[in-house]
C-alpha cells in the first residue's frame, strides 16, 4: 500500500515536471527541433498506450476504454475510437511496441501496422514482426502503409477464408467542437469499391455561377446526395410520398423568429441548417420557456404531402436551379418563402431542388430565389446577375 501510494507521488512529480519543461519550450523554434519534439511526442505516445493497457475503465464507471476515454481523458469519439483500436493492436505486437518506445519506429509507422494487421493475420506478423519492424523503420509513414498494405495482401492469401473480419467493417461519423461533423471509416476492397462508383455516378460538375468544389467537397456532396436518395426510396413504392427525416427542434420562444435551436443530443444548428432541414420534413416542435419548461409539443402543417409533391413533380420535372438537371428522384421541396414568415405550403410558395442547392443554397442570403406566376425561377447571384430556369414542356 504504502509502495503505491510512492509511486503515485511520484508519477505526479514526473507529470509536473514534464508540463514544466514543455511551458520552457520557446515559440521560435528551427525546423529540425520541431521534428525532434515530434520524435519526443512518439515516444511520450508509445508509453502512454502502455499505461492504456492497464486502465480499468470499471473503477471509474466507465463501461469501455472508449467511454473512459471520452469522459476520463476529454477524448474526443474519434479520438478515442483510435486510440482503443491502438492499444488493442499493439499489445499483441511486443516487437513494434519495444521499437516504438525506443524511438525506433514513428507513431504513423505504428499506426500503419495498426491499420493492416487483423486478429486474422495476426498470428502471421507475429512471426514476421521482427522483420517487418527493421523493414519499416527507413520508411515513411506513407511508404510504411503501402508496404503494410502489400504484406496484408500476402497474410490474407495465406489464410482461409473467411478472408477478412465482417467486423473489421466500420464507419464512424464524429461530431466535431464547431458543429461540423467529421466522418471516417474502414472498407474491404469490394465494399469500398461500390462506395467510390457510387460517389462518381452521383458527383455533379458545377453549373454556371457556382463556386468552384474541390473534389473532396464534390464527392460530399454527392454522398449526401445518396444518403437522400435512399430515404426517398428505402421502401420501394414509387409513388408514395418521399421518406423525409423527422427532425425534433427544440426552441425557446425567443429562437423562435431567428429559428436557432438545438438536436435532442445538443447539437446546435445554425438558421439555413434548420432550414434547409424543415423546409421539407416532418417537423415536431418542442417549444419551451427558456427555463426547461416544455409549453407545446405538436406537429406543424409545413410538410409537403404525397399529392402536392407529385404535382410539384409534374410540374417541375427535377431541381429547378438554373442549369442543375438532377431528377425528382434527388429532390426535395423547397418554401420560397419561409413557412414560419407567412409563406404557404402550395404549388406557388414551393419548387423543387436537389439536396445541395438546397442546402448550400437557396436558404443563404448571398443567393436570392424566385419563383413567377408562370413557374419560372429565377435566381439572384451575389453579384446581381440573374439565372433562369424555365419549367419543363408538359405532355
Amino acid at each position: 500500500m504504502g509502495g503505491e501510494h510512492t509511486y503515485a507521488i511520484g508519477m505526479e512529480a514526473v507529470a509536473e515536471e514534464l508540463a514544466e519543461a514543455v511551458e520552457r519550450l520557446p515559440n521560435d523554434l528551427a525546423n529540425h527541433e520541431v521534428a525532434a519534439l515530434f520524435a519526443v511526442l512518439d515516444t511520450l505516445v508509445a508509453r502512454l498506450t502502455t499505461a492504456l493497457d492497464r486502465v480499468d475503465p470499471a473503477a471509474d464507471g466507465a463501461v469501455t476504454l472508449r467511454q473512459w476515454l471520452r469522459a476520463y481523458a476529454g477524448r474526443s469519439d474519434q479520438e478515442a475510437a483510435t486510440l482503443a483500436r491502438r492499444v488493442d493492436r499493439v499489445t499483441q505486437c511486443p516487437v513494434v511496441a519495444a521499437a516504438w518506445r525506443d524511438g525506433q519506429l514513428t507513431t504513423g509507422q505504428v499506426d500503419a501496422v495498426v491499420s493492416r494487421v487483423s486478429d486474422r493475420t495476426q498470428p502471421i506478423f507475429a512471426e514476421h514482426e521482427p522483420e517487418m519492424v527493421g523493414a519499416l523503420a527507413p520508411l515513411s509513414a506513407r511508404d510504411a502503409d503501402v508496404a503494410m498494405r502489400r504484406w496484408a495482401a500476402y497474410a490474407d492469401a495465406l489464410v482461409e477464408a473467411p478472408l477478412r473480419e465482417p467486423r473489421e467493417r466500420f464507419v464512424h461519423l464524429s461530431a466535431g467542437p464547431d458543429g461540423w461533423y467529421e466522418l471516417t471509416g474502414h472498407l474491404d476492397p469490394a465494399g469500398a469499391h461500390v462506395i467510390e462508383a457510387a460517389l462518381d455516378a452521383a458527383t455533379t460538375p458545377e453549373i454556371d455561377g457556382e463556386p468552384a468544389r474541390t473534389r473532396g467537397q464534390r464527392r460530399a456532396d454527392a454522398f449526401v446526395a445518396i444518403a437522400r436518395d435512399h430515404l426517398d426510396h428505402a421502401d420501394g413504392a414509387a409513388t408514395t410520398r418521399h421518406r423525409r427525416p423527422d427532425v425534433s427542434v427544440v426552441v425557446t420562444l425567443d429562437d423562435l423568429e431567428p429559428r436557432t435551436g438545438r438536436t435532442l443530443d445538443g447539437q446546435v444548428l445554425d438558421p439555413a441548417t434548420i432550414g434547409s432541414l424543415l423546409c421539407d420534413a416532418g417537423l415536431r416542435r418542442v417549444v419551451t420557456d427558456g427555463a426547461s419548461v416544455v409549453l407545446d409539443v405538436g406537429r406543424t402543417t409545413r410538410t409537403v404531402n404525397h399529392h402536392l409533391f407529385r404535382a410539384l413533380a409534374v410540374r417541375d420535372g427535377g431541381c429547378r436551379f438554373p442549369g442543375c438537371d438532377r431528377p425528382v428522384s434527388w429532390c426535395e421541396a423547397h418554401h420560397i418563402v419561409p413557412w414560419q414568415h407567412g409563406g404557404a405550403t402550395d404549388q406557388s410558395n414551393l419548387v423543387l431542388l436537389c439536396w445541395r442547392h438546397h442546402h448550400d443554397f437557396a436558404h443563404h442570403r448571398r443567393w436570392g430565389l424566385k419563383l413567377l406566376p408562370d413557374a419560372t425561377v429565377e435566381v439572384t447571384r451575389p453579384d446581381g446577375r440573374i439565372l433562369t430556369s424555365h419549367p419543363p414542356p408538359i405532355g
